[in-house]
């Protein structure tokens, strides 16, 4: 019992520190930006059942009200961030994932200094739009959290540009969801 309560805080504790290092890679060239970083609270919640209807990328967790999930409140996994909590219920909540038409999560490319809105187009891969320059991105560039918007803290991990074609970007993301 000790060890998985201590296997469990080490979890959390490298959850907690891997964002802060793309944190810091992008402010060391980003120097601009004001990043707030508040306290970050975790609660682990096993994955009950991803149905998958052909369209809509979601999951449904073990966690709801009675456990203080709310709505808007963010997924992530030690690869990076895997959604937000779309919807909850008194014991369970849907997750609805960056992968999903629905999905929209404000990014930016440290290396490139591009901020963009990452968009679920119901595949494995998501689509970087509203980029600025685009000409200035770079296959194989990681993409993180912009922390615009207000729902994943900045510089958390979420995927690497996987191709450029005539504009389209396609981020592959870090997060394996069928795993």
């Amino acid at each position: 019992a000790r060890l998985a309560i201590e296997n469990e805080d080490l979890k959390k504790e490298l959850q907690s520190l891997r964002p802060l290092s793309y944190e810091n890679k992008a402010l060391k060239q980003v120097l601009n930006v004001s990043i707030q970083e508040e306290g970050l609270k975790y609660k682990a919640a096993p994955v009950l059942a991803s149905p998958y209807d052909g369209l809509h990328r979601f999951f449904l967790i073990e966690g709801g009200e009675k456990e203080g999930i709310i709505k808007d409140q963010a997924v992530v996994v030690e690869e990076g961030i895997v959604g937000r909590i779309e919807k909850v219920g008194k014991h369970l909540a849907r997750v609805l994932l960056i992968t999903d038409l629905n999905s929209r999560v404000p990014v930016m490319t440290p290396l490139s200094e591009q901020k963009a809105i990452l968009a679920g187009n119901g595949s494995s891969l998501s689509t970087l739009v509203y980029v600025s320059d685009v000409n200035k991105l770079q296959i194989g560039e990681t993409v993180v959290t912009s922390g615009l918007g207000g729902i994943f803290p900045s510089g958390f991990p979420v995927g690497v540009i996987e191709s450029l074609d005539h504009g389209k970007v396609m981020v592959r993301p870090y997060v394996h969801f069928r795993n």
